[in-house]
């Protein structure tokens, strides 16, 4: 029984972890916009399922646009999202804006890929979709992916040669969504309520004082369009480092921006409230954060990716008086900007931490040294090196002895040890190695004469490494092993010699006394 209970349990966990993400699909794609196409592409993404699934942490990619990264977000059964691209806006359950997006969508060719994680593996990938015009250049993305994955079949896409301005890509059939055959032209004229840029029409509108309503959704007002909030640019941190935030906004009168209201919200749990934020994620991963700038009645928000990584700094190399090197071992570009360095000297008083300023970033595998003079304090021969974090708090540490160092030598940590080095500031590490088949070696030898008195002390050199006591063979042992070896065996040979000599007297006593 138990074991038909674990083969049943085996059978439908794959069914299981389709249903999670199975019935999210890709569903509309507004790709060419009659006229200006900036601000008024969008993707819709519905669940088709029966129950509420939360998008948190998946990840869009429309070809050639960028990725967008979605919040802590939660698609009901039944319901659409739309995601509009290169369009700022007041994110609510029926809308989300990618305002990041570095380019429009293709009008002659293009695809989309929809990942349920930041892993844009077969595993991940749930639903794509790829359209062109044949005879236009191809364009792509994940498709071999999507392949693997079994939802797209390499080489197919949706011939949009009869589009005209203004349609949208749309899923006409989800029995077929992985196919060019369940897609079909729609109508755009539902559906495409982004906010408007400025690009646009200028012209004033009374509708401007309230949001309009279509179609059950709202469609923000036209003064709205020239509204910008600007959260940062997508960052690499560290574990534990305190990050700051610091949002910009435009299109605001002087009396509403000065009441603006600046509210954050970090992806993990935490919220803040201010212009100007900080904020630490306590552990590893991908963190959207959202900005949302309101003033009178009118929200504008953006985002920016967090990803926060453990910490993959550490102390590489110190020369005395001379340089302290950093490495940074991750293939990241990591924001060191605030992070410090000290040194605590035995008998010394307490030296003032060096931090870096604003704006420093590590490249990825990357060497980093720091001239004594800048660090403003000086390189002693031994004492407690220290990375700190910008609140000073110890983000990694360790003792070291450079006393014993000539003029070109520094000490490098490899494998976290303090070695000897040629100093390479800037550069990757050149430990100094000894071998011992080769170094000369002094050795006290005491000599001594045949009646074992000591003649004096000398110092001998050996190019070799030294012999242990039992590292030789029969066939090549000098006098002082002979005189080892028989000592050892002295018993040995004395036992058979008297055994011999016993056998032998007892059978003369036989023969010749019976």
């Amino acid at each position: 029984m138990l074991r038909a209970f674990f083969i049943s349990l085996f059978l439908i966990m794959p069914v299981l972890a389709v249903a999670s993400g199975g019935d999210i699909a890709i569903s509309e794609v507004f790709f060419d916009p009659s006229g200006t196409d900036t601000g008024l592409e969008y993707i819709v993404i519905k669940n088709f399922g029966s129950a509420d699934v939360n998008l948190g942490g998946w990840d869009l990619y429309p070809a050639g646009v960028g990725y967008f990264n979605f919040p802590n977000f939660t698609l009901a059964h039944g319901e659409e999202v739309k995601i509009h691209i290169r369009a700022s806006g007041s994110a609510d359950a029926a809308n989300l804006y990618h305002g990041v997006a570095s380019a429009n969508m293709g009008n002659s060719s293009g695809s989309v890929a929809l990942f349920s994680s930041t892993a844009h593996t077969k595993e991940m990938v749930v639903s794509y979709v790829r359209y062109q015009k044949p005879g236009s250049s191809e364009s792509k993305t994940w498709e071999s992916t999507a392949s693997d994955a079994g939802i797209w079949t390499a080489g197919d896409f949706i011939d949009i040669s009869d589009f005209l301005e203004g349609q949208v890509l749309t899923l006409t059939n989800f029995n077929q969504k992985n196919s060019s055959a369940g897609w079909g032209a729609g109508s755009g004229v539902e559906n495409t309520s982004p906010p408007p840029t400025p690009e646009n029409s200028d012209e004033e509108d009374d509708s401007a004082e309230a949001p309009a309503q279509s179609g059950g959704k709202v469609t923000m007002a036209e003064s709205e369009s020239k509204l910008k909030a600007d959260a940062g640019d997508d960052r690499t941190v560290l574990a534990g480092a305190e990050v700051a935030f610091e949002a910009s906004a435009e299109g605001f009168n002087e009396d509403s921006f000065n009441k603006a209201r600046y509210s954050w919200n970090f992806g993990d749990g935490f919220l803040g409230e201010g212009k100007k934020v900080a904020h630490s994620f306590a552990y590893p991963g991908v963190y959207t954060v959202f900005l949302t700038v309101s003033s009178a009645g009118i929200a504008v928000s953006d985002s920016v990716k967090i990803t926060t990584v453990a910490n993959p700094v550490i102390m590489s190399e110190i020369k005395l008086g001379e340089f302290f090197e950093i490495y940074n071992a991750s293939p990241r570009k990591i924001d060191f900007s605030g992070f410090g360095i000290v040194i605590d000297a035995p008998n010394a008083s307490t030296t003032k931490p060096f931090h870096f300023s604003a704006g420093t970033f590590l490249a990825p595998y990357a060497y980093l040294a720091l001239a004594a003079a800048n660090l403003g304090f000086d390189i002693p021969q031994n004492g407690l090196a220290k990375i700190l974090y910008p609140n000073s708090k110890i983000l990694f540490s360790s003792n070291f002895d450079a006393s014993q160092l000539i003029s070109a030598e520094s000490i490098s940590f490899v494998n976290n040890e303090w070695v000897k080095s040629e100093a390479t500031p800037g550069a990757k590490n050149e430990v100094i190695k000894i071998s011992p088949a080769s170094t000369s070696v002094a050795k006290t030898v005491s000599q001594k004469n045949s009646k074992n008195e000591s003649i004096g002390v000398i110092a001998k050199k050996t190019e070799e490494p030294s012999i242990a006591p039992n590292d030789f063979t029969a066939s090549s042992l000098d006098a002082g092993q002979r005189s080892l070896f028989f000592g050892e065996y002295v018993w040995l040979i004395i036992g058979i010699g008297g055994g011999i000599i016993v056998g032998l007297a007892y059978i003369a006593a036989k023969r010749y006394l019976v």
